[in-house]
């Protein structure tokens, strides 16, 4: 595989990545052994932020800016995430898409 294509400020403009290789990689970092999650950005541009996060159940995520919108891969396990009280699972292989401005939680 050939590296990720940079953009002008050297940050990852396009790339390919093995989710199941970072999932793996998130388990084996100190932070998981000891913080509810972890997490790591593998693609940022100015219009887009990929951030990959494995978190321990019942660990939740909520919206910090409610001006972006968001996507949600199931990867590995399931999750709900809830809008306005009301919840979803999000299976492995699942993919859910939330606008700008919705607010929503998400548990493991």
């Amino acid at each position: 595989m050939e590296g990720p294509e940079l953009a002008g400020d050297g940050r990852a403009a396009a790339a390919a990545v093995d989710l199941g290789a970072v999932v793996s990689g998130l388990l084996a970092t100190p932070e998981w052994q000891t913080e509810d999650r972890s997490s790591c950005s593998i693609l940022h541009t100015l219009a887009l932020r990929v951030v990959v996060t494995a978190l321990h159940r019942g660990a939740t995520l909520h919206n910090d800016d409610p001006d972006e919108s968001i996507t949600v891969q199931g990867v590995r396990g399931e999750t709900v995430v809830s809008i306005n009280g009301t919840g979803a699972t999000v299976d492995e292989g699942a993919l859910l898409g939330l606008p700008a401005g919705v607010p929503w939680l998400l548990t493991a």
